[in-house]
């Protein structure tokens, strides 16, 4: 008769480990699932669809859908609420007439330096010969990753490195050798480094040809950054009119107590604006490009553009708005304490300004992230939080190599464009005018187009990263080149493979 053998205490924590792992994935095709149906959703209900998928290995899977939810109502509350204090008060200058004195004031200070030397039609022919000079220079970035994106990795790396040893040599020259050592050590260093990740620019090269056709198969994405802008303007002109008057009612003894407070409310909705415009364009992107993901380019919802900007602004915006808070109680934290570092000793005083600075930016990395998980699948800002932190535990440094390539290469075709552009203006307008108005124009223009090409490539990396399959059913050739050119991901997915039983 036969004796059933005790358990293993290791075996247990393996089986205890592949139910964790059964319940992640589980979690993860419901929410592709949402992806799919082009709806951000909480999972809070689900139902099984009456028709089976099948996966790329052949086995069979449900699409579950959820019921649609607002996430992070709370954050949403509280943004409306001191936007709208903000406002409130704002009111209250523009019904006295303050609002209208301080527009004139700031109007008649800049027509004495700047406006009085701008035509009206300056103004149109700068904006259309800035909007022309853009448009053609998007076509020339689209192509060049979409030909030659290792070319582009390779060339910006460079570039970047002759310009900062170009400049240390300026320093020797000017007997200024600290900062010339430091930028000729920078300059090697990004020589070193580039020889260092050579095995890794194959891969950020597919995810940035990819971005160049989702740009040319959604050129919505492009107005999206660029409407956003002009709203956050019309809001930050709003806020410093309101400023200028509590300034001239400050001046004249008129100031009220809660009017310091008021003040500090609108400087902080100013910030907290800025960095939600910045956060509802990733979320529109990373949606658009979820859902061509999940979908693939067939079966793509009617106008998938709006859809996601819909989202963005509905159901996720409470997420938003908590991601944007983060950003904004750091940076104004930072800045307040740059602001009263005194210690007596400026090494010090550095060090602080230089972990502060640090700390404002990792917020920031960390939220782009964050948004690209609240785009793919609805959820609210902490699940998204904890999808990140599990995304960079299996490929943290993969993220950081491919975040540094693509980053360096962008940068360096924005400052290479607007340099010969400058140049450009220089020689052939005689205007100083309407040379400033063109050139604005056009960075502003090409600054929303490449922040619209790393919104996409966030985007692709963390789906490649959780759902390879997705996109193999999708795109099989993308994912066959991606797989090639990073060994490191083939090994984290069959590790995810294997935990997950059959």
């Amino acid at each position: 008769m036969s004796q059933l053998a005790p358990v293993p205490e290791g075996s247990r924590a393996a089986a205890a480990a592949a139910a964790a792992e059964v319940e992640v994935k589980e979690e993860e095709e419901n929410l592709v699932a949402a992806a799919v149906q082009g709806e951000h959703k909480k999972y809070c209900a689900e139902e099984v669809d009456k028709d089976a998928k099948s996966d790329v290995n052949g086995s069979t899977w449900r699409l579950q859908q959820q019921q649609c939810g607002w996430q992070d109502t709370w954050a949403l509350v509280t943004f409306l609420l001191v936007v709208g204090v903000s406002a409130a008060w704002g009111m209250t200058f523009a019904l006295t007439g303050e609002l209208t004195e301080s527009l004139q004031q700031l109007v008649e200070q800049l027509g004495a330096d700047v406006l009085g030397r701008v035509t009206t039609a300056q103004v149109f022919v700068g904006f259309a010969m800035g909007v022309s000079t853009a448009g053609v220079c998007t076509a020339v970035v689209v192509l060049l990753l979409e030909l030659a994106p290792t070319a582009a990795i390779v060339l910006s790396a460079l570039l970047f490195s002759a310009v900062l040893l170009l400049l240390s040599v300026v320093a020797f020259d000017q007997a200024i050798v600290p900062i010339g050592a430091t930028l000729a050590l920078m300059g090697l260093l990004q020589v070193c480094w580039l020889c260092a990740v050579r095995s890794r620019i194959a891969f950020s090269a597919q995810l940035l040809a990819a971005a160049s056709a989702v740009m040319q198969q959604f050129p919505a994405l492009l107005c999206i950054p660029a409407l956003l802008m002009i709203a956050f303007f019309g809001h930050l002109l709003w806020g410093v009119l309101v400023l200028h008057a509590a300034a001239k009612r400050m001046q004249r003894g008129d100031l009220a107590w809660m009017d310091g407070g008021l003040a500090a409310t609108s400087v902080f909705s100013i910030v907290w604006v800025a960095n939600l415009v910045s956060g509802v364009s990733r979320v529109t992107t990373g949606g658009v490009v979820g859902t061509r993901y999940f979908a693939s380019s067939e079966n793509l919802p009617h106008a998938p553009t709006w859809a996601s900007f819909k989202r963005a602004t509905t159901t996720s915006f409470g997420s938003v708005c908590l991601g944007a808070l983060l950003n904004t109680v750091v940076s104004l934290l930072g800045w307040v304490c740059r602001l009263s570092l005194n210690t007596g000793s400026e090494f010090i005083d550095c060090c602080l300004v230089c972990v502060l600075s640090l700390l404002g930016c990792l917020v920031a990395y960390c939220n782009f992230y964050v948004y690209v998980q609240v785009a793919l699948y609805g959820c609210g800002y902490v699940a998204s939080a904890r999808r990140t932190w599990r995304l960079w535990q299996k490929c943290a440094c993969s993220a950081a190599f491919n975040d540094a390539l693509v980053s360096t290469t962008l940068r360096v075709l924005e400052v290479g464009l607007a340099g010969v552009v400058a140049a450009v203006l220089a020689c052939s307008v005689r205007s100083v005018a309407l040379e400033v108005i063109v050139f604005l124009i056009f960075l502003f223009s090409l600054t929303c187009v490449l922040r619209v090409v790393s919104e996409v490539v966030h985007t692709l990396f963390v789906g490649f990263a959780e759902l390879p399959d997705r996109l193999a059913a999708s795109f099989p050739d993308l994912h066959a080149a991606l797989m090639a050119s990073d060994d490191n991901f083939a090994a984290i997915h069959a590790h995810q493979r294997c935990a997950v039983p059959v």
